[in-house]
């Protein structure tokens, strides 16, 4: 026998116990990579649901903030003239202004309830069986 085969055997032992325990290794590694990608993409999806939250409460308050100017600048122009023509309300959720939104206080008071519906509901306002345009514009 080869006074080394000893030798070898031993040392290929050590290295197929090295190369276990290095594979053992590398699949603790990749485990715990999928267990932070895995984190990652929640976060991220969390994120994303903040943002967008975010981006919904910056719009419904700038409109809020938008209409209140509105309001104030139709009350000085009613006032000065019944037949001024309205600053249209933005709607809430969309920051957009409130499509056929009544252009006098006249047309307001010409309302139907379907309408006055739609616009109240547009400004975030609750509707009951009793709306009339009178409540309409006691918002405008």
């Amino acid at each position: 026998m080869d006074p080394y085969q000893s030798q070898i055997s031993q040392l290929h032992g050590s290295l197929n116990y090295l190369s276990a325990r290095i594979e053992h290794g590398f699949q603790a590694i990749e485990k715990g990579f999928a267990e932070i990608m895995s984190k990652t993409d929640s976060l991220y999806g969390q994120v994303r649901e903040t943002n967008s939250q975010l981006k919904y409460t910056q719009s419904r308050v700038y409109s809020m903030q938008e209409n209140s100017d509105r309001r104030a600048s139709n009350a000085h122009m009613i006032k000065a003239d019944p037949r001024a023509p309205l600053r249209p309300l933005l709607d809430i959720r969309t920051a957009l202004e409130i499509e056929e939104f009544p252009t006098t206080l006249m047309a307001i008071m010409e309302l139907d309830f379907a309408s006055c519906t739609r616009i109240l509901q547009s400004l975030g306002q609750t509707v009951s069986g009793t709306t009339t345009p009178t409540t309409l514009k006691a918002l405008v």
